[in-house]
């Protein structure tokens, strides 16, 4: 196969070595079971090393409360298997068995406008943050900003305004509301996540 044998020159020239976790990424989602995929690559003396973070479809991401995604052994071995007829001599390749997650936390209160039920609105803008940590929406080194998520919810039907007074990674403040990044390996997953009112219609509606 012309690609992946111009990626083998390149890994046994040397050439362009600081390109290469971009190819290994590509052709890991290959590998049988692997929906997203990152890897790190160092380089010594004596050899290289590649290891690949495959991750398989997660069904019921959104409400994980694990820390990681466990990656099967069978997935680990195919990548392994994949890799190591198509990688240099001195060089390893090796499969993570496991994928760390990071939780974002927000809290956001939304004022409503006159004459729309609060507890819709507040519905409507939970769904909207959840979209942001989605199995398929999450992806490796992801940048999330404060500003995406004011604009989400200040497009809802019924929203006057919103002030976003948490937006954070678990264990790590963010008083400044800068941009987080997942980095390399991780992914984000939704953390803890409370939305108020203020405005708008109450009561309990059926």
């Amino acid at each position: 196969f012309q690609a992946e044998d111009g990626i083998r020159d390149k890994l046994v020239t040397g050439v362009q070595t600081c390109a290469l976790p971009i190819y290994f990424k590509d052709l890991a989602l290959r590998v049988p079971q692997v929906v997203k995929a990152t890897c790190t690559y160092t380089s010594t003396a004596i050899g290289a090393s590649v290891t690949v973070y495959g991750v398989p479809y997660q069904s019921d991401y959104l409400g994980t409360a694990s820390t990681s995604i466990d990656v099967p052994t069978i997935i680990q071995d195919d990548i392994v298997t994949y890799f190591e007829p198509r990688t240099m001599v001195g060089a390893s390749v090796g499969a993570a068995s496991s994928i760390p997650l990071i939780g974002v936390n927000v809290t956001a209160t939304v004022y409503v406008k006159d004459g729309y039920v609060a507890n819709w609105v507040a519905t409507a803008a939970s769904d909207e943050l959840d979209k942001f940590f989605e199995f398929d929406s999450v992806v490796f080194n992801q940048t999330l900003s404060v500003g995406q998520l004011y604009r989400a919810i200040q497009n809802i039907e019924g929203v006057d305004y919103v002030v976003i007074s948490t937006f954070q990674k678990d264990g790590v403040t963010n008083t400044s509301m800068s941009p987080i990044t997942s980095g390399d390996t991780s992914l984000f997953k939704k953390g803890t996540v409370s939305i108020g009112t203020s405005g708008g219609i109450t009561g309990t509606f059926s």
